[in-house]
């Protein structure tokens, strides 16, 4: 009897079948090259070609050395419960290929081990089943043809490891879209890695850990789960993303008929110095809007740290957050959105935090309720463009302090029994600075900068009343949002200060008898002069006494002209006043819905007017986007005004003037004039970023369109063939959209965003 090693040569059919005998391996179908049955032993196969044959069961070793190739004929399988050692070379690997050139080459680990180095698979390597199991590919080489070729986990997958260790491959699937499968117990890790997708199709979670660190995906990690039969799909599971860089990270679901509970329950993702163009958490293309109350992330957390995410988007189904929280750190991010999304129920946060803190974020939205006493967002030391909370909070915390907002400012919608926090904050060269539609809440706002703003505090109302104060409400006249009408008095110089401006806003008009009042005043001492406290008088007999509050909230319940006069305390106990009339009229102008994008040269623009304002000019004046008059019209006493106008973008404003006072009234318009092919169909203004509505003709088969802006760009992969894409852009960019289809054609459009 033979013991130890023997190597499997080029021997005569005598001595081949007796060395196969002696090492206790199943029957080989003849005594060539040809494997079948059961390896329950030791075998160690030398450089040779080797044909596999039906489902070759490794119960034993099996080693293969560098230069082995395995042929899979037909229908064969190799099977792995001992131990399978791959030992090629980066000059003599093993190779793997189906006996048809590039077919499929089946395996399956179930008990067993599998160490391999230097394996190229020609076609698919395909895994008929992985439990109980441990595999370490390292330097694995996957082709189909000339190009990478998929590795495939077509089936549950258990209590097993995978380490992935400089792969080359297209694909990385685990699950078949159709046929839900279970993974539980088991780690993936991807390292030193190049391959298009890492991907789980119709895959439940159950204690799963997915860890890349310093590959390259060129599309990304998706996990994607149709018609989900049961929530959670995922829980007590994990994903890091570590020095690598991937197109999106997304995890993209719609349940089956499931109308309350969590998609992810006890989920944590980690992006790490990393650079993503996009981490979504999303609805599954083409399913449609829940009407339950499913929240998408459940006691989980999302961490984005030193890293560069082009989208980061949690797209609930009704609800977004429970008892979660999303932390970015030390990271740049061009948009933040949380949205609950439900239709007549939606919650962006419950119990859940919303974290940023020393990072860069150019456009950050919640579009939903912030809803409990322990919810938070919370915004430190950071960059920003603009932040809007539009669903309100109720009972919850925003917070900002120590940040900067560039171009944009922060829109909070409702406050109910909630509290919004703006300290030691600067606002530069934007609309409006802090908006707060309705309050019954806390608003507190202290020791802010406002420079180059249009507005500084526009409340819709408030009580109690706004505690703002040691604020620098300064540099008027940037141009108000659309929808807004504004006139900015300013309050005078005063011996020894510079009360600097005074904004009095109301959303609709200019200060209804229905409407508010906000006097913001900033006073900068000289002499070691400093404000301690103010009043407020309002000429309607009303004012508020002494308050140490740097702006205050009012309404008038009657038309008329009033005296505001602001008196300011200083320390050496001297007082200082200065004044501004304020005329209240029902109506001032207001442009109805004109479209933002309309497909001919000639329009008409139509507007709103108060009959109690006694307007005696009206004038409509058309600018350029970059500012230049293109047309002036004289439309006292008409209602309409029609216009021609070339393509282009441009700015339609309505004055109203009356008794001294201009009351004004815009909005933009693009003329778009192209035939059907690329189009725009909307652009909707949120602080410094354009939402914009894209449709493009389907009349040849789009496989994608790419969006490139400011040395960036977002890819698209339209799959409702809607022909209608959404995204955004920074205001002021120009950028190009290029469609293109299945033969490679495209289609070109350059645009440019006011």
């Amino acid at each position: 009897m033979l013991h130890g090693c023997v190597a499997l040569r080029r021997l005569e059919p005598l001595v081949l079948l007796v060395l196969a005998l002696a090492v206790s391996v199943a029957p080989v179908a003849s005594a060539s090259s040809r494997l079948t049955g059961v390896v329950a032993g030791l075998l160690v196969l030398a450089p040779g070609t080797y044909s596999v044959a039906g489902n070759v069961t490794v119960k034993g070793s099996l080693v293969l050395e560098p230069g082995v190739v395995l042929v899979f004929e037909p229908g064969s399988r190799l099977v792995v419960a001992g131990r399978l050692v791959v030992e090629g070379s980066s000059s003599a690997p093993v190779v793997f290929v189906s006996a048809g050139g590039f077919g499929a080459v089946h395996l399956a680990v179930v008990g067993g081990s599998v160490e391999a180095s230097w394996l190229v698979v020609r076609g698919f390597l395909v895994f008929d089943g992985f439990r109980d199991a441990a595999a370490w590919f390292r330097g694995v080489r996957v082709y189909y043809g000339e190009g990478p070729g998929p590795v495939l986990f077509n089936c549950s997958v258990s209590s097993s490891t995978m380490v992935f260790e400089g792969l080359r491959a297209a694909r990385l699937f685990y699950g078949v879209p159709g046929k839900p499968s279970v993974m539980e117990r088991c780690l993936v890790v991807l390292n030193d890695s190049d391959v298009i997708t890492l991907g789980f199709m119709d895959t439940f979670w159950r204690g799963v850990g997915v860890e890349v660190y310093g590959s390259t995906l060129h599309y990304g990690v998706v996990y994607r789960f149709v018609n989900a039969s049961r929530l959670p799909v995922a829980s007590s599971s994990w994903m890091v993303v570590n020095r690598s860089v991937a197109d999106l990270v997304v995890f993209s679901v719609s349940p089956a008929g499931a109308s309350r509970g969590s998609v992810f329950t006890g989920l944590s993702v980690v992006i790490d110095s990393s650079i993503l163009e996009a981490l979504g958490f999303t609805r599954a293309p083409g399913s449609p809007v829940p009407r339950g109350r499913l929240y998408m992330l459940n006691s989980s957390s999302v961490s984005i740290l030193n890293s560069s995410v082009g989208y980061l988007s949690i797209e609930g189904l009704g609800g977004g957050l429970y008892s979660s929280s999303v932390v970015v750190n030390s990271s740049r991010l061009r948009g933040l959105g949380v949205a609950g999304s439900g239709e007549g129920w939606s919650v962006a946060l419950n119990s859940s935090s919303l974290i940023v803190e020393g990072s860069r974020v150019d456009g950050f939205r919640v579009a939903g309720v912030v809803a409990a006493s322990s919810s938070l967002v919370r915004i430190r030391d950071s960059l920003l463009r603009s932040v809007e909370v539009s669903g309100g909070v109720y009972e919850g915390a925003v917070r900002v302090s120590r940040s900067v907002f560039v171009g944009g400012g922060l829109n909070v919608s409702v406050i109910r029994d909630g509290l919004l926090s703006v300290n030691a904050s600067s606002f530069l060269g934007s609309p409006y600075a802090i908006a707060v539609n309705e309050s019954r809440g806390l608003v507190e706002i202290h020791y802010c900068v406002m420079r180059g703003v249009g507005v500084g505090l526009l409340v819709g109302s408030a009580e109690p009343p706004v505690n703002a104060s040691l604020n620098f409400w300064g540099g008027a006249g940037v141009e108000a949002p659309d929808g807004a009408v504004v006139v900015e008095p300013s309050l005078g110089d005063v011996p020894g200060w510079g009360v600097v401006n005074a904004s009095i806003v109301a959303r609709d008009t200019l200060v209804g008898v229905d409407g508010v009042l906000v006097v913001g005043v900033a006073a900068r001492g000289s002499g070691g002069r400093v404000p301690v406290a103010y009043m407020y008088s309002f000429g309607d007999g009303s004012s508020t006494g002494l308050t140490v509050n740097g702006s205050v909230v009012h309404s008038f319940g009657e038309e008329g002209v009033f005296n505001v006069t602001v008196h300011v305390l200083d320390n050496y106990a001297s007082w200082w006043n200065a004044s501004v009339r304020v005329l209240v009229c029902r109506e001032t102008p207001i442009l109805p819905s004109v479209p933002s994008v309309v497909n001919s040269t000639e329009f008409n623009v139509t507007w709103m007017l108060g009959a109690h304002c006694n307007v005696s000019r009206i004038v409509v004046r058309v600018y350029r986007a970059g500012g230049g008059l293109v047309e002036e019209v004289n439309a006292t006493g008409r209602w309409s005004a029609g216009l021609s106008l070339p393509p282009g973008v441009y700015r339609v404003v309505v004055t109203a003037c009356s008794g001294g006072y201009c009351y004004h009234a815009s909005r933009r318009v693009i003329v778009d004039t192209t035939p059907p092919g690329i189009r725009l169909l909307g652009v909707e203004q949120q602080g410094g970023v354009d939402i914009v509505r894209l449709g493009y003709s389907d009349d040849f088969n789009v496989t994608d369109v790419r969006v490139s802006y400011n040395g960036s760009s977002l890819v698209f992969t339209p799959m409702d063939g809607s022909g209608v894409l959404v995204f955004s852009v920074p205001s002021g960019s120009t950028f190009t959209v290029t469609c293109r289809d299945e033969a490679g054609n495209t289609v070109v459009r350059v645009f440019s965003a006011p």
